[in-house]
């Protein structure tokens, strides 16, 4: 933690330089920031976006560095999780014997669409 430390607490100048030259810094502290928050939503965009896509996030670095003064995150776009919610529950529930081990599993965080009403018919 103290990478990220570092990192978050470089002059807007350093940043800027660090967005333009040394940008794999960057993506390696959104993954160690993403991992230890457990935020498995945005782990899947920085892989997806930061890796494979990378002239898009080494943009969106650059832009954050000069405007923000912060290091770029896909929570700004997806929220907090990423837009992909997880829900973690202890295997030791379930009644099996893997010792203390943790099941992972995505869930749809779609939102409801309400009933659409029937339209009334009069009598005549």
């Amino acid at each position: 933690m103290a990478y990220c430390k570092f990192l978050e607490n470089l002059p807007r100048l350093a940043k800027i330089l660090f967005a333009i030259l040394l940008n794999p810094l960057f993506v390696v502290y959104r993954f160690i920031v993403d991992i230890t928050d457990k935020n498995y939503g945005l782990v899947v965009w920085d892989a997806l976006l930061g890796v494979v896509v990378y002239p898009f996030f080494w943009v969106c670095n650059i832009i954050w560095a000069c405007t923000k003064d912060k290091i770029f995150s896909f929570s700004e776009f997806f929220g907090q999780d990423g837009g992909i919610k997880f829900e973690e529950t202890n295997a030791t529930d379930k009644g099996t014997s893997t010792a203390g081990a943790t099941e992972v599993k995505a869930v749809d965080k779609k939102p409801e669409e309400p009933k659409a009403e029937e339209p009334k018919q009069e009598n005549k």
